[in-house]
């Protein structure tokens, strides 16, 4: 498998948006606020390595429901498999805050203080979405010397995919990948990680997330796409 360990400087992390796609649409914080998110992410970028990893697995006859690979088969559904289907591989993927992010939430929490924990708690989702982002680029820095194109990358609970699945998808990755663990719920430690499926080949393209279709409306990227 394949990790990498990075800083926090290296993520292209969306300081403007961060409020929006935690669900707090138009919301401008004061400038006490400011300073208190500021001290938080300081603390964060001081303490926090995040990183990510995957492997590659060949498609072993994956249609338009299911994916097929590692010898496993996923019941991602149609809205997600119509544009992973064709894949000439797949890439297995994780991403996470880290440890010492999950430390430092738990400080914070027996601290009591509220507001930084609260300020922590969307830091550390963008951090997680962040890596994930930093992971896509490479993919496809990388499979473009092979000529094959990346899709977006699609996760367990998403558009109709059981997030049961998780216990399949890490069953495809080494033990404690980046140092992640999957607790019999399928919830992911430390919290703020994510995994999923990224499909590489000549036949995919980078479709927009099928939103419309979809229409789940405790799904941030559908928060999103309602405001752009």
């Amino acid at each position: 498998m394949y990790t990498r360990s990075v800083s926090l400087d290296v993520l292209d992390i969306d300081w403007k948006n961060i409020w929006l796609n935690s669900g707090f649409e138009g919301y401008v914080p004061d400038s006490q606020m400011q300073r208190l998110f500021h001290e938080v992410v300081d603390e964060v970028a001081e303490k926090v390595r995040p990183s990510y990893g995957y492997v590659l697995y060949p498609n072993e006859g994956s249609d338009r429901t299911t994916l097929r690979l590692g010898g496993k088969i996923f019941h991602a559904g149609g809205i997600i498999s119509r544009y992973l289907f064709e894949a000439e591989e797949f890439v297995i993927f994780v991403a996470t805050a880290g440890p010492e992010f999950e430390a430092l939430q738990h400080r914070l929490q027996c601290e009591g203080d509220i507001v930084k924990q609260f300020m922590a708690d969307i830091i550390g989702s963008e951090i997680a979405e962040a890596s994930g982002r930093l992971l896509s680029r490479e993919l496809e820095r990388e499979q473009s010397v092979r000529t094959y194109r990346v899709s977006n990358r699609y996760s367990p609970g998403y558009c109709g995919w059981p997030v049961s699945e998780q216990q399949t998808l890490f069953s495809l990755l080494p033990p404690a990948p980046c140092g992640i663990t999957l607790t019999d719920s399928s919830l992911m430690l430390p919290i703020k990680s994510i995994s999923g499926i990224v499909a590489v080949g000549s036949k995919i393209e980078k479709k927009p997330y099928g939103c419309a279709i979809c229409g789940r409306k405790d799904c941030y990227k559908n928060r999103l796409r309602k405001t752009e």
